[in-house]
């Protein structure tokens, strides 16, 4: 186990040395990712290490949240080609910008049923990329680090409340957690986080404001396209924004428990050189209880402004 993980942390030092942009680290972080959710089973051959008492079963939320993703991502493309089909001259389809003699959103625009099959398709494929780019990096890259690291808290903190004997897992796990929490931030790093974070909450009060203003007079399949967008934003707000702060609240828990243990002068140093697991925000500030509220009430506020500016 010592061994492999020199090799691993050597790999990461050569990777972020000689990489200059985050697509080789997004590769690297994909596999430390998976290796450190398999750790605690890794541990458990080690003669120090505790028995692990959790399965390492993914949440329910957390299922939910990837469902709700792919949904979204099976939705959002048939609904476009559906638009291009019988309501070329909708925005923001590329139909509605070329010359088809429109005269309202809901009028066919003269175009052939063959013409029409063909917009449809290139409409629904751009629609699976654009969805793609929005999926992997909030699935993959935002929601399931978050997920590993709840893991491995757990499995700590259930191994504590089980009374078993204090070992050297408990802070080769923790040492996992803080590699696997360092990987992420890296990953995230300015401009990343913003970026995502800000997309979210501007297309949030975009769609709100569309709905709020312009519901009577839009069209029914625009309508319920811009419905299901608010629905989606509002989840990743107060579903996956607030879980990204889990891991914070349960690791400061975590090590006031670890502190309280009667151990040796050195474990104790080591223990108290652990920091808490965050997320950073980009900013110099990092995802907490509150932040998901916070980033809502942004989200409200724009949507004020514009509507006072109409």
């Amino acid at each position: 186990m010592a061994k492999a993980i020199k090799t691993l942390l050597l790999s990461l030092k050569l990777q972020l040395v000689s990489s200059k942009s985050n697509v080789p680290l997004v590769i690297l972080f994909g596999k430390v990712t998976l290796f450190f959710k398999q750790f605690p089973f890794k541990v458990k051959n080690e003669k120090f290490a505790a028995k692990p008492t959790w399965s390492g079963t993914v949440h329910t939320y957390f299922v939910g949240l990837i469902c709700l993703s792919v949904g979204a991502l099976v939705q959002m493309p048939l609904m476009v080609a559906l638009l291009a089909m019988y309501r070329p001259c909708i925005p923001p389809l590329l139909t509605s910008t070329m010359y088809l003699g429109c005269t309202s959103w809901d009028d066919s625009g003269e175009m052939g049923i063959f013409t029409r099959i063909v917009v449809a398709i290139f409409s629904s494929y751009f629609a699976v990329v654009a969805s793609g780019t929005a999926f992997f990096p909030m699935a993959a890259i935002f929601l399931y680090p978050v997920e590993v690291k709840l893991l491995l808290l757990e499995g700590m903190k259930r191994t504590l409340w089980e009374r078993q004997p204090f070992t050297n897992s408990y802070l080769l796990t923790y040492r996992a957690l803080q590699i696997l929490s360092s990987m992420h931030n890296s990953i995230l790093r300015v401009p990343t986080m913003p970026i995502l974070v800000g997309s979210v909450a501007v297309a949030e009060s975009l769609a709100l404001y569309i709905l709020i203003t312009s519901a009577t007079i839009i069209p029914f399949p625009f309508l319920l396209c811009l419905s299901l967008l608010v629905v989606y934003m509002f989840v990743i707000i107060i579903g996956a924004f607030k879980l990204a702060a889990n891991p914070y609240v349960d690791s400061v828990a975590l090590l006031k428990l670890l502190r309280a243990i009667d151990q040796s002068k050195w474990i104790k140093r080591f223990i108290v050189s652990f920091p808490p697991s965050k997320l950073t925000l980009g900013d110099g500030k990092f995802f907490d209880k509150a932040t998901s509220l916070v980033i809502w009430r942004k989200t409200v506020d724009f949507l004020i402004t514009c509507l006072l500016m109409q």
